[in-house]
């Protein structure tokens, strides 16, 4: 339980960062386990979807929090309004094509140190960016483009917030809009795993035991972290320093190799 508990912190906390949470949690759950004698952690069905309810309620606030001044006029714009949710619904849908490639047809295949470097260099290409442009348009193009991006970081420790985030600020996409992208993008899809997540915890009783007053304790303070962590996270979208994360990732990814081959 006490690793279960921390990995379900984890999850919540990593989802904001632009590192791969489930990358951290390969890499981190097991090295615990060997180091601090936790036994191994037994997650019940669909758990890592149970864990995108706060991801979903977290990253859907915080797109309110900084879209609301434009959503009150959204029927001003129902014409742009249309196009970009038609975008949106291109973009999650080649996602999801990659979803269903990497676990009908072909198994992920990416070490997991090489995710990570992936990861790395992606960041530190944003120190090489081009300028970008404030009010590009969303073209179908880049919806390609991001989708690939969002569906390649289903693979071992390609962070989702990384490469969609570098995709949008190469296109041309303005950092903070490219950041505010990513996660919209995102919220369909955990939207869709939270729903699949409360039909298992209706259904398995494993969930019974686990959904004590102490654990959903927990997971609200995970969330209260996580959601601090995306606002930073925002901050350093703006000032351009997000790269940063690159020098995290790089060790992850020499942690990986030496631990884990």
């Amino acid at each position: 339980m006490q690793l279960l508990s921390l990995y379900s912190c984890l999850q919540i906390i990593f989802e904001s960062l632009p590192v791969s949470s489930s990358g951290n949690l390969l890499l981190w759950i097991p090295l615990l386990e060997r180091w601090l004698g936790f036994d191994q952690v037994c997650v019940p069905v669909d758990f890592d979807f149970f864990l995108h309810i706060p991801t979903f309620f977290i990253v859907a606030l915080f797109i309110f929090m900084n879209l609301k001044a434009s959503l009150s006029d959204c029927y001003k714009y129902k014409g742009l309004l249309a196009r970009v949710v038609l975008w949106i619904i291109v973009v999650d849908a080649i996602t999801t094509l990659f979803f269903g490639l990497f676990k009908y047809v072909i198994p992920p295949f990416l070490p997991l140190w090489l995710g990570f470097l992936c990861t790395a260099l992606l960041l530190f290409s944003l120190k090489w960016a081009g300028k970008s442009h404030k009010n590009k348009q969303f073209l179908y193009r880049d919806a390609l483009i991001i989708g690939i991006a969002q569906g390649c970081s289903l693979l071992p420790g390609i962070s989702r917030l990384a490469s969609t985030l570098v995709a949008g600020i190469w296109l041309g996409y303005s950092w903070p809009r490219a950041c505010l992208v990513s996660l919209v993008i995102e919220l369909p899809l955990i939207g869709a795993a939270s729903l699949k997540a409360l039909y298992s915890v209706v259904t398995v009783s494993e969930y019974k035991e686990l959904l004590t007053g102490s654990f959903i304790g927990l997971v609200i303070g995970a969330s209260i972290v996580s959601f601090c962590l995306l606002k930073i996270v925002f901050a350093m979208v703006k000032n351009k320093t997000v790269w940063k994360f690159g020098w995290y990732t790089l060790i992850l990814s020499i942690v990986a190799k030496a631990w884990c081959t």
